[in-house]
């Protein structure tokens, strides 16, 4: 038992070395028309271990909370809730990780000012098992606390795209509650709404 403790303990702290980078920031574009794609989620469930196993299911569900929550806070002629908008939105979500890893690429805020932009959320968010929190919960009465994997990633990501050239040109990142719960994805959504109009007047 002592031996799998000293196991479970050097694997967790070997993920906690490789905490993500924050975002790098961005000025903020000027008042452009913003057309808000569907939402993405990707829910993760973090083993006793300290592995992340992505859950599709859950991501379904926490992006459907989303979409309600765009739906019912953004005008209709300003949303795109298409299915080839929400293939958009995957597409340019692979682009968002880049940019949470600190490689912004070829990112720029130089595009005319009636170039309409599309607005991308992305959250991020780890669910953690009940025997991770087992396993911690036994470490931490033995090593005085170890925190979890990468410190658990729970944020969202607000980005907006030039539609024409597919760059980003501004991005909000917050943290993020469970969007499986209707009410949160709600409460998140108005949080990076307020964001985006208090930064980038759109």
């Amino acid at each position: 038992m002592v031996r799998f403790a000293w196991v479970v303990l050097s694997v967790m702290l070997a993920a906690c070395a490789s905490a993500p980078s924050e975002a790098p920031l961005a000025p903020p574009p000027p008042n452009r028309p913003v057309i808000y794609l569907p939402p993405v989620a990707e829910m993760t469930l973090v083993t006793a271990a300290g592995l992340r196993e992505h859950r599709p299911d859950w991501s379904d569900r926490a992006s459907i909370n989303l979409t309600d929550a765009l739906r019912l806070t953004v005008q209709e002629d300003r949303r795109n809730l298409s299915a080839a908008a929400r293939s958009a939105a995957i597409a340019h979500a692979g682009h968002i990780r880049d940019l949470v890893e600190g490689d912004p690429g070829n990112s720029k805020n130089q595009r005319d000012a009636t170039t309409p932009l599309e607005a991308v959320i992305l959250v991020e968010y780890d669910v953690e098992s009940s025997a991770s929190r087992v396993v911690q919960g036994g470490l931490g009465l033995v090593f005085g606390g170890v925190p979890g994997p990468d410190g658990m990633i729970r944020r969202a990501h607000l980005v907006l795209f030039d539609i024409e050239s597919g760059e980003a040109v501004w991005w909000h990142e917050a943290e993020a509650p469970d969007p499986r719960e209707p009410r949160a994805a709600r409460r998140l959504i108005e949080q990076l709404l307020e964001a985006i109009e208090r930064e980038t007047g759109s």
